[in-house]
This record gives C-alpha cells, structure tokens and sequence, in this order.
C-alpha cells in the first residue's frame, strides 16, 4: 500500500515539476517575443507597434460603449496580460483615463524598455492575473479589459472572477481572445488553455481535463455574460451584479 502511494506520490511530483517547467519556458518565449518585437519594431503588426506607443490616439469605439455612459469625468480602467505596452489608447474626448496595466512579466518588461529607450504613457506593473485583489481594491475600476491572456493563466476561471471583483457595480469585464488558443498552439509554452462559447456560455478547457469549466454558470453570481464568437475570435462582456 505505502509503495503504491509513494508512486502516486512521486508521479504527481513529475507532473508538477513538468508543469512548472513548462511555464517557466514559456515566460522566457513571452520576453523573446517582446523583445524581438521591440528590436524590429513589430513587424507583422507595425500598426500595433505604433498604436501602443502613441500617448495621444483615442480609446476606440469597442471599448468606449463600455464607459461613455458613465456619469463621472474620471474614469479607471485596468488592463489585465497587458505585455509591456498596454494596447488601450489614452485619450477621450471627455473624460480623463486613469489606466492600470498589469502584467506578471513586468519586471523583464522594464529591462526591455530601457534596453529599447521606450517610455511609456502607462506602465505595466506587475500582477498575476489571479490576483488582481491583492493589489487593487474590491469594486475599483469602471472597466475591466483582458485580451489574449487568459489561455496564458494558470487558473482562467480565478483570473475571471477576481477581474470581477476589482470591477464597480454595474460596469463592465471585457474579455476578447483568440478561440482554442491551446489547441491551435499545441498547447505550447503558456498556450494551455482553450477558450470558446458554446451555447451562449463561456467555456474554458485545458488539455487533457475531462470537464470543460462553463464559467458563465460558475461566476452567475457575480455578474451577467454577453458571449459570442465571430470568425474565432471569442468576446465576452460581463456586466457586473
């Protein structure tokens, strides 16, 4: 019995170990990335490169419908998995954006904006996806945005409902990633997880897990989900209870 436990043991262990490394590697991937992408100004997406580090273009209309409404002139957003440059633009036409970018490389993203002389409008600060909460307040922000991070999470459904904590009452989560990211990057480096509607319901399932996570039914509770795929490309807004 002991040596059948020592086995299961010891095989958890690996599985563990495996894992761990296995992220570790893709983190270092993520700062190459990023690094190259500085080095040659991004050059399958020169218009992102340009966007990002342009202080005065205005938010886009996709994300003003969640803030126009809003009575207040002042106006906190929080960019979850924001790399080193947050993609959100920094100007409106009548409020004043207060933008939190977060980022668990953010560390590694400082050594790479000096190395490339880039000084950005916002500052990426560090935070894990899942625990925004400990930086931030709950009911903080007027809007939460999250794009092409959560297949990167260690625990997506975490990363969903804390995001939804730190949101206000009333306002928006807003959520928009690649679908089945996991699987269309063979579950690579930190591409473990895939994302997708089924049903109207936001679904989570990483490799080999039996149970897809139906995270609208787990997080009801907390807020009301809009879910939609279009062109695989997954987009969830939720509106917080």
């Amino acid at each position: 019995m002991l040596s059948k436990v020592s086995a299961y043991i010891k095989r958890g262990a690996q599985a563990f170990a495996t894992a761990t490394r296995s992220r570790t590697e893709g983190l270092e991937d993520e700062v190459r990335f990023w690094d190259e992408w500085f080095r040659t100004k991004g050059p399958q997406w020169p218009d992102d490169y340009q966007n990002r580090i342009n202080p005065d273009l205005p938010l886009s209309e996709y994300h003003r419908r969640f803030i126009d409404h809003l009575p207040q002139e002042e106006t906190k957003i929080l960019d979850v998995g924001a790399g080193p440059l947050t993609l959100l633009e920094k100007r409106h036409p009548s409020k004043r954006l207060m933008i939190q970018a977060t980022d668990v490389l953010a560390e590694k993203y400082d050594e790479l904006l000096l190395k490339y002389s880039i000084h950005p409008a916002v500052k990426t600060t560090f935070a894990e996806a899942e625990k925004p909460t400990d930086k931030f307040a709950e009911n903080t922000f007027d809007l939460v945005n999250a794009r092409n991070c959560l297949d990167h999470a260690v625990n997506p459904l975490e990363a969903v409902r804390q995001m939804l904590l730190v949101t206000k009452k009333g306002c928006f989560a807003v959520l928009d990633h690649a679908e089945n990211e996991g699987e269309n990057q063979g579950y690579h480096g930190l591409h473990q997880w895939n994302l997708t509607v089924v049903d109207g319901d936001f679904i989570v399932k990483g490799k080999g897990h039996a149970h897809a996570v139906n995270v609208s039914r787990r997080l009801a509770h907390l807020g009301d989900f809009q879910c939609s795929v279009k062109d695989k490309w997954v987009s969830v807004h939720i509106r917080k209870k």
